[in-house]
């Protein structure tokens, strides 16, 4: 249940930041349910885990479920939910950033997370 930095710094489950709050705040909610229901058998697959994949996949659908929510939040909530599932995951990873075309809208957006784990270098 480990998640580190690509400066081999320990992460925490939940990160500190004030957007975190949006995280916290959602916890246990059906919308939380859904996003982990969807990003459950990524963690299984073998390779790299590249969150804005799964976001690709599974967030039209949790979209329509959830019509509410602002689309940038739901990317926003199923980013921290990837990032709290794998740091809280039986095995041991590390991320970076995705600084690939697909893994941002523009040079400027900050993008997904690749995740790999520990034992697949």
């Amino acid at each position: 249940m480990t998640l580190y930095s690509p400066e081999f710094e320990l992460q925490p489950t939940i990160g500190g930041g004030a957007h975190w709050q949006l995280f916290t705040n959602e916890l246990g909610s059906a919308l939380h349910q859904a996003l982990v229901v969807g990003i459950t058998p990524y963690l299984s697959q073998t390779g790299d885990i590249y969150s804005r994949r799964i976001g690709y996949a599974i967030l039209p659908t949790i979209a329509n479920q959830f019509a509410t929510y602002d689309p940038d939040m739901l990317g926003s909530l199923l980013g921290m939910t990837v990032w709290n599932m794998v740091a809280e995951h039986e095995e041991g990873w590390f991320f970076r950033p995705d600084t690939s075309p697909e893994g941002r809208d523009s040079p400027d957006e900050r993008g997904g997370y690749i995740y790999r784990r520990l034992n697949d270098d």
